[in-house]
């Protein structure tokens, strides 16, 4: 993996870098408004409902990116197998998670393609950039496919 020294952490694994974090919260943006939304309302700062915002359906694409989440702070020498299983596949993770949104968008608004919002078009080409990013990556590929060695030699 020939990186420069300042891409390892202290476990001698590729750093998560800020590309990786912004997929992941992309990928999870509905469950983080969700959340946001419910935290709000209960501090007594919103009177909106929270399906006034977004469509909660949405929230099954997030499952995928959520699972990595976890995985990635699980991402040291104690780790499980679950862990590393789901590290090491992790850009299939994310391309599932897209998949499962443009799978529910088109589902959702077949009956009105033609007449959608810009923001939800918006949407679907940040998904698809994502996608192709993913894909492209030789980073995100070697991060995925790099895991801190267990305790005791087994892996």
């Amino acid at each position: 993996m020939g990186y420069d020294f300042t891409r390892y952490n202290h476990h001698g694994v590729l750093r998560v870098n800020w590309v990786l974090w912004g997929v992941l919260l992309y990928m999870t943006r509905h469950t983080l408004v969700l959340a946001f939304l419910l935290f709000a309302s209960s501090r007594g700062h919103t009177q909106l409902g929270v399906s006034a915002l977004f469509d909660p359906v949405y929230m099954i694409s997030d499952l995928p990116a959520l699972a990595l989440m976890l995985a990635l702070g699980a991402r040291v020498p104690q780790g499980g197998r679950a862990a590393r299983m789901v590290w090491r596949h992790g850009r299939q993770i994310i391309l599932d998670s897209i998949a499962i949104y443009v799978a529910l968008f088109l589902w959702k608004h077949w009956a009105d393609i033609g007449r959608l919002d810009p923001v939800l078009w918006g949407n679907i080409l940040a998904n698809l950039v994502i996608a192709g990013l993913v894909m492209r990556s030789r980073y995100l590929a070697d991060l995925f496919n790099d895991f801190p060695k267990a305790i005791g030699g087994g892996d």
